[in-house]
């Protein structure tokens, strides 16, 4: 995970017209805004986010799976005083960038301005296009919907085949195991967490 704020950037926000604008509130883009107030408190920044939930750390989503930790364990929101000036939209998707009129139009239809705009919407898992994967009972892990359903069919699970020996898979597999379920790891590479190693 890396934010990186150069001098460059500070600079050329110092008289802003209209905020900073953040698509994603996941790890990075929380610590983008955490480290832009750091330099500048006042920056005016709003923040969009895709999930119903407050942010969250992302990478603690398997200590859920396995029982480890809880959702207030997990907890990575923005820490905001009142010279502040950040407002967050949850459940808020992003569906166009005007870059002629420098504004965002999120899934309501609802236009915000920008200054700048910074992406950190992160990555999505990789959904092969085989017969029966989005039939019920398949699932993807990458947010925290994916876990709570997977630990809601853990209890009832007895086999979980998981697709992709990558690291998430691999966690996803050692996280189910622990509750008695007998996994099986498919991978189309030679080799476990070939993209890793």
């Amino acid at each position: 995970m890396s934010a990186v704020i150069t001098d460059t950037l500070i600079d050329s926000t110092s008289d802003l017209m209209h905020p900073i604008v953040v698509v994603g509130n996941g790890p990075v883009g929380i610590r983008f805004v955490q480290e832009l107030l750091k330099r500048k408190a006042d920056f005016p920044v709003v923040i969009y986010g895709n999930e119903p939930w407050e942010p969250y750390n992302r990478v603690r989503l398997t200590s859920m799976l396995t029982g480890d930790s809880n959702l207030a364990s997990i907890d990575n929101a923005l820490k905001l005083n009142d010279q502040h000036e950040v407002e967050q939209h949850h459940n808020c998707r992003i569906v166009a960038i005007d870059k002629d009129c420098r504004e965002v139009i999120d899934c309501q239809g609802r236009r915000q301005s920008y200054e700048k705009l910074v992406l950190a919407t992160g990555s999505s898992p990789h959904v092969p296009s085989i017969p029966g994967i989005h039939l019920p009972g398949a699932y993807t892990y990458r947010s925290l919907n994916d876990a709570q359903e997977l630990i809601a069919r853990r209890t009832r699970s007895r086999h979980t085949v998981i697709l992709g020996g990558g690291l998430l898979g691999l966690e996803a597999a050692i996280g189910l195991q622990k509750f008695n379920t007998e996994v099986t790891v498919i991978d189309h590479a030679g080799y476990l967490m070939s993209q890793q190693l």
